[in-house]
């Protein structure tokens, strides 16, 4: 069994590498909308390694009671197939998020491998489950189980609450919008229309019969966050010189939140913001 507590740490490690660095830091996917369903897929992701972890740690199974851990093995090999599916449908991702989802495969594919015969073997023995402990591996897979329980309850809720937040942007008073129907169809430019604030701006302009340009440094996501109403660009250069853009929101650039506001910080968020404004000055 030490080699499999070997590759479940391995696997736990690199998994919240990912959560940290590209989940949260780069795409900030619990500030996205659009990225409820990728988190509800991520939220019983974990909740399964939660239960593979504490069941490793105190759990014998025997006869067909295996079937319930094999259960969760197969059942987390098809979440992860449609996570997949999904980051390459929503955004795009950076070349080292794809190295690690390599890695996390194969060491996934190797776990398995190891486990499969270990539980054949199980299930020749009489049905039933006991307690046993394996000394460090038993503390320490019980700590991992609780925080990665503890993170899946974060992602649902955080998934709760974007639905909430879409609810309430969507909620726009008839009257409002009857108003709006006399003023003709007008194009407002977005710049950062992918961020939290931004798709809830595009959304209402839709409902009030704008027509939505949107700068993006990433159009795959972007088509996939505000849906196929919205003309999505990646330059500036890329619009018709004969485009008539009645307003523009400039909202891009560096996120504010993930790290501290060092001096090269600030300079970042600053240069960000003022790199864009350049062009759509030159655009205007």
């Amino acid at each position: 069994m030490t080699i499999v507590f070997v590759l479940l740490t391995v696997q736990s490690l690199l998994g919240a590498f990912d959560n940290f660095w590209h989940h949260e830091r780069e795409a900030r996917l619990p500030q996205r909308t659009s990225a409820r369903y990728e988190l509800r897929l991520h939220a019983a992701r974990e909740a399964i390694y939660g239960l593979l972890f504490a069941s490793f740690a105190w759990l014998q199974w025997r006869g067909w009671w295996v079937l319930l851990p094999a259960g969760l093995l197969v059942a987390e090999m098809f979440i992860t197939i449609a996570d997949f599916l999904e980051e390459d449908r929503s955004r795009k991702l950076p070349p080292l998020e794809r190295a690690l989802h390599t890695v996390l495969a194969v060491s996934y594919g190797l776990l398995v491998g190891l486990v499969g015969p270990l539980f054949w073997q199980a299930a020749q023995l009489p049905a039933g489950v006991s307690v046993v402990t394996h000394g460090g591996w038993t503390a320490m897979f019980s700590v991992a189980s609780l925080c990665v329980l503890a993170w899946s309850v974060r992602n649902a809720l955080a998934v709760r609450k974007l639905g909430a937040a879409v609810q309430q942007t969507d909620a726009i008073p008839p009257a409002q919008g009857a108003a709006l129907q006399g003023l003709g169809q007008q194009t407002v430019l977005v710049t950062g229309g992918t961020g939290f604030v931004g798709q809830a701006l595009v959304r209402r302009l839709l409902r009030e019969g704008r027509r939505v340009l949107v700068l993006s440094r990433d159009p795959l996501q972007a088509r996939a966050a505000l849906g196929e109403g919205v003309w999505v660009v990646d330059r500036l250069d890329d619009i018709p010189c004969e485009t008539r853009i009645d307003a523009v929101v400039h909202l891009a650039g560096a996120g504010i939140l993930g790290a501290p506001w060092t001096a090269g910080r600030r300079r970042q968020l600053l240069q960000s913001r003022l790199r864009v404004m350049a062009q759509l000055h030159g655009l205007m």
